[in-house]
């Protein structure tokens, strides 16, 4: 059994993913794999919180919390690579696809240099456009030397014990790459909404798990509690308890009173001053907390409220002793003869004798088991009221039978069970069809339910609510109720922050096939490019040319993505403008737009882009831009096979540089490698050749090729 831990499990799978990012074209399917494979790990940590965090300190990383890294170089490794980027917190938010992570791990790979030419961190990451990640930077203006060896808390000016208990909170909900950004938050009401939104439902691990915060918390009531009340640093404190969520404010109070020890009256000093209804809350949780207890906090809120605890005292009274002498009756267990009349008092004793109840089968047992289960009865009951429509007059109760109806499909949802609800579904639609039926109009009302905006958006919430177990039947129920189900798909693509639901939504929509289609193409102006670029998706699996006017337009896409999908869909089809869309990709000035499009390449057949890829492989750049570019182009050519582009290879094989050698070399090893994509014939000979170098890279590159032409089928 794997017994690694799921952060260290995560982390190594993005180590895999960004070693693979580096490797192989962006259109390889290896990195969706990889990426998938990351995604689910990610997904796992997400589950309690919603988020992934990281702080990245000089030799560890801090994830949710706890510390990695140690031993680990691949973890030590990529923490360097995030602070030399200049890095300090990072946060992944539910919904992070692993395409969204490949274009931030490309970020990572520039040099600190290349990032300040291109405007810094903050400018590469917002150009990104990355919804689903966050980031800190190191904020070097908040370090400080001093030549004390411990400052002392109670020495400090209120503001600096502000500052520390604002930096600490950070730390402790953040990370400390959260540090930097305490400055954004120095209000008290505003650290106290962020501190509320912040926990959400973990307020009791906040304390529980950072101790430091208490004693900073009591430091700060310490000096607040003791001056006048027009101290600001009185009110800064105020203003922050009172704007607390009333948990949160219990804990950081009672926390307090154990750095106070038994000096409350600073406390009660703050105390005082906190809303009447504040105060009663926080009575109403130390009561429910403490029962029969008198803890310190509700000592202080005593005397605040005016009020003392409640003791009940034994008191002395008369009973009637004919009412003593029926209690005494009532409560004896063996006088049930007093309460039941004989023949029903033998029917109970012999009810209570097990010897008597008879032993049922395994098989008895599951159907009567069944049988009284409640969606049992509904499920009967919907056919009973479906034959008795079948029966009835066509005027005769119709409203009733209608609303009957109405409400079971909304048990039956209520309840997740689809598969009754995809019958009765089925049913209705049998019968609206039967043009012999009492009751056709009634029926069809009833089947109207299904395709109304309210229930179709009951059953995407069901999603949620259900989990991965019930996907398959809901997506029968989707599937029935056919095109009025398209535009909530598509609403809920368009904002779904999970990946793994976005996916289901797509492949919700791709099987229903060629009703999408005017729907698809109604949207494809959205101004949100990773929508769009899911419609083209959506679109290019229908096989369906008569789109491609529609989306000639999209050519012009502000974003990378979009133009990618919009070129494969007209490749799909050989349409000769996919070779006009690719030719303006290439002679982009971005290299990023080079290169995809050199990937889409391999796709076409056609004798002008292999031509267009020859021309640009006969340039000798052989700087890191320049090898990328050629590495491409390499691998596209290998894709396409044709023997057009052997000679233009066969010259990389016999060249050579003087000032980059191990560049020149790398380049060599890869076309050896592409070569046993061509016909064999054509390079069997010049491989064994290869495969005799004295380059092991080299020669090892060749025998790869020679074992990849034996094992061709002939």
């Amino acid at each position: 059994m794997d017994q690694t831990h799921p952060v260290e499990s995560f982390l190594n799978e993005w180590s895999i993913f960004r070693r693979n990012l580096s490797t192989y074209p962006a259109e390889h399917p290896i990195l969706e794999k990889s990426g998938d494979r990351m995604g689910r790990h990610l997904e796992a940590l997400q589950a309690r919180t919603g988020t992934l965090e990281m702080g990245i300190l000089k030799e560890k990383l801090l994830v949710n919390g706890e510390s990695w890294g140690e031993g680990n170089p691949k973890i030590l490794r990529f923490a360097e690579e995030l602070r030399t980027a200049g890095i300090a917190g990072l946060v992944l938010k539910t919904g992070l696809s692993w395409q969204e992570m490949a274009e931030f791990c490309r970020l990572l790979q520039f040099s600190p240099d290349e990032m300040e030419t291109r405007g810094g961190l903050r400018t590469l990451f917002d150009q990104c456009n990355l919804p689903h990640i966050r980031l800190t930077e190191i904020d070097y203006s908040g370090l400080k030397v001093t030549e004390e060896k411990k400052v002392d808390p109670s020495r400090q000016p209120p503001q600096e014990l502000w500052d520390d208990f604002i930096l600490g909170l950070i730390q402790a909900t953040v990370g400390p790459g959260g540090a930097g950004t305490s400055t954004a938050i120095q209000a008290p009401v505003a650290l106290a909404q962020f501190l509320n939104k912040k926990l959400g439902h973990d307020q009791d691990t906040l304390l529980t798990t950072n101790p430091g915060l208490n004693q900073s918390f009591g430091q700060l009531v310490k000096r607040a509690g003791a001056s006048v009340a027009e101290d600001p640093a009185r009110k800064q404190l105020l203003s922050f308890i009172r704007h607390l969520h009333p948990e949160i404010r219990r804990q950081f109070l009672e926390g307090s009173l154990k750095v106070l020890d038994k000096d409350a009256g600073p406390l009660e000093s703050i105390m005082s001053e906190l809303p009447s209804s504040a105060l009663k809350e926080l009575l109403q949780a130390e009561n429910e907390l403490s029962p029969g207890k008198e803890p310190p906090l509700l000592k202080i809120l005593h005397r605040l409220l005016d009020i003392r605890p409640v003791r009940l005292e034994p008191q002395n009274f008369q009973a009637d002793s004919a009412a003593v002498e029926a209690l005494h009756t009532m409560f004896r267990e063996d006088s049930s003869e007093l309460f039941a009349e004989e023949p029903y008092r033998k029917q109970l004793d012999q009810m209570m004798q097990l010897d008597q109840v008879p032993n049922l089968s395994e098989k008895e047992t599951s159907a009567l088991t069944e049988a009284l289960e409640m969606e049992q009865i509904e499920s009967k009951l919907c056919a009973v009221i479906l034959e008795v429509a079948q029966a009835l007059p066509p005027d005769e109760q119709a409203d009733l039978l209608s609303c009957n109806l109405m409400d079971i499909s909304t048990y039956f949802l209520e309840l997740g069970d689809f598969p009754a609800l995809t019958q009765l579904f089925d049913r209705l639609a049998a019968d609206a069809k039967n043009s012999d039926h009492n009751l056709t109009d009634v029926i069809t009302q009833a089947l109207q339910t299904f395709h109304t905006d309210a229930f179709i958006q009951e059953v995407l919430g069901s999603l949620s609510l259900w989990g991965k177990p019930k996907y398959g039947e809901i997506q029968a129920i989707i599937r029935r109720i056919g095109a009025p189900a398209i535009d909530p798909l598509l609403d809920a693509l368009a904002t779904e922050e999970s990946m793994s639901l976005r996916r289901y939504y797509m492949e919700c929509l791709g099987r229903m096939g060629s009703i999408t289609r005017p729907y698809l193409v109604a949207r494809i102006q959205d101004e949100r490019w990773y929508f769009i670029r899911n419609l083209v998706v959506l679109l290019r699996q229908l096989n369906d040319a008569s789109v491609l006017p529609s989306l000639e337009g999209l050519r012009d896409h502000s974003h990378l993505r979009v133009r990618q999908e919009v070129i494969r869909l007209f490749l799909q089809f050989n349409d000769n403008r996919a070779i006009k869309f690719l030719q303006a990709e290439m002679d982009s000035t971005d290299l990023e737009d080079q290169l995809a499009a050199i990937r889409l390449a391999e796709q076409s057949k056609s004798p002008v882009i292999l031509r267009k890829l020859l021309s640009m492989l006969s340039t000798s750049d052989l700087s890191n831009e320049g090898m990328r570019l050629q590495t491409a182009i390499v691998r596209a050519l290998g894709e396409m096979g044709s023997p057009e582009a052997l000679p233009e290879l066969k010259k990389i094989l016999s060249s050579h540089s003087l000032f980059h050698p191990m560049a020149q070399l790398r380049l060599k090893a890869e076309v050896a490698r592409n070569l046993g994509r061509f016909p064999a014939e054509k390079v069997r000979g010049l491989l064994e050749k290869l495969s005799a170098s004295r380059s092991s890279q080299l020669a090892e590159a060749a025998r790869e090729s020679l074992l990849q032409l034996k094992r061709r089928p002939t």
